[in-house]
């Protein structure tokens, strides 16, 4: 780290995640929790681990051999459940607001 630590277990801790260990002052535990859950639901749908010298074309259907393709609808598709899920927020935030004050 360039800018200077004076806690020291803040120190120690920064050294742990630079050495690829997990500490408690943030949520990357969970982030990798659900990157093993994903991965563990790969291996169950699939009945194995992630292969990336798999043909995408061939395995998956895709139009090309392409993982980053895969990737690219993968996220326009999760762009399309965020926009969806955003909405269904603002609707109930909507509601909640016109029982709170309906005029």
């Amino acid at each position: 780290m360039k800018s200077e630590i004076n806690n020291k277990k803040e120190k120690k801790q920064i050294e742990n995640m630079e050495k690829s260990e997990i500490t408690d002052i943030d949520d990357n535990a969970r982030i990798l929790d659900l990157l093993k859950e994903r991965l563990a639901l790969g291996y169950r749908k699939y009945g194995h681990g992630m292969r990336i010298a798999e043909d995408t074309e061939k395995e998956y259907g895709m139009s090309t051999d392409s993982w980053l393709h895969m990737q690219l609808e993968e996220l326009l598709d999760g762009m399309i459940y965020l926009t969806a899920a955003t909405l269904r927020i603002q609707d109930r935030m909507e509601k909640l607001e016109k029982e709170k004050d309906p005029k």
